[in-house]
């Protein structure tokens, strides 16, 4: 069972803060299944790191497209 595979590695750490970082809007790519299918039954809230809810996968604005990529990164490496 792949969950429980996951579970037992992520017992591990028990003290870990878990967060899931993805460069999908939070409306898209794997965040919506993990969030009801998965991370419930770990037991487990990652926080979400990604691009805000979109209607597209991508902005068509470089300039904003290099500032949510900065943004993102800027969160999943924060202390």
């Amino acid at each position: 069972d792949p969950i429980a595979e996951l579970g037992a590695q992520l017992a591990k750490y028990p003290d870990a803060q878990f967060i899931w970082v993805q460069d999908e809007p939070q409306n898209q790519g794997p965040w919506s299944h993990l969030a009801l299918e998965v991370f419930p039954q770990l037991g487990i809230t990652p926080k979400l790191v990604s691009r805000p809810r979109a209607a597209a996968p991508s902005t068509g604005i470089a300039a904003i497209h290099r500032a949510q990529s900065a943004e993102i990164l800027q969160q999943a490496f924060a202390r």
